[in-house]
């Protein structure tokens, strides 16, 4: 193993990846995201995620333009994931508040940039978005935050499945 972690028979299998997003505070983008087809995330102040070359660089980027009083190390974890490590066929839950689900999709493009948008919202995927409804949310790794906006899933979720 490398320091990553892989296994040498890691290295061409595609493994699908399930994550938790929460669009906007309460889930007050989703309708819009919904039928846009895609997932989005704030910081558009900091510009292009993919300029950066590490979670430091974003976090230092954060504190130079929204103030520092945070640390940002969630923020700055949370925004590597979308841009880095989220991938194309990887499987989005969308939550809204703490326990209740309310859309599940494919993720179906790389990450991209949009600063020509007018809200924060330039992190963008897209997304084919295959349920929409209410469900009680199945449970969360231990140490979820309320706060984060994405969170990769490590035990599989068994409803939409």
């Amino acid at each position: 193993r490398d320091k990553k972690g892989a296994a040498i028979a890691d290295d061409d299998v595609d493994t699908v990846h399930y994550w938790i997003y929460a669009p906007g505070e309460n889930s007050c983008m989703w309708e819009n995201f919904y039928a846009e087809g895609i997932m989005a995330i704030g910081w558009g102040k900091i510009g292009d995620l993919k300029a950066f070359d590490s979670k430091d660089a974003m976090k230092t980027k954060m504190k130079e333009t929204f103030g520092t009083s945070l640390s940002y190390k969630n923020a700055a974890h949370t925004t590597w994931q979308f841009a880095n490590n989220m991938k194309v066929g990887d499987v989005v839950f969308v939550k809204k508040g703490r326990y209740q689900l309310v859309g599940r999709g494919i993720v179906t493009s790389d990450y991209e940039y949009d600063g020509e948008r007018d809200d924060e919202y330039g992190n963008i995927r897209k997304v084919n978005w295959t349920h929409k409804g209410e469900w009680p949310h199945p449970g969360c790794h231990e140490d979820f935050n309320g706060h984060y906006r994405i969170w990769r899933l490590c035990r599989k979720i068994k409803c939409f499945i």
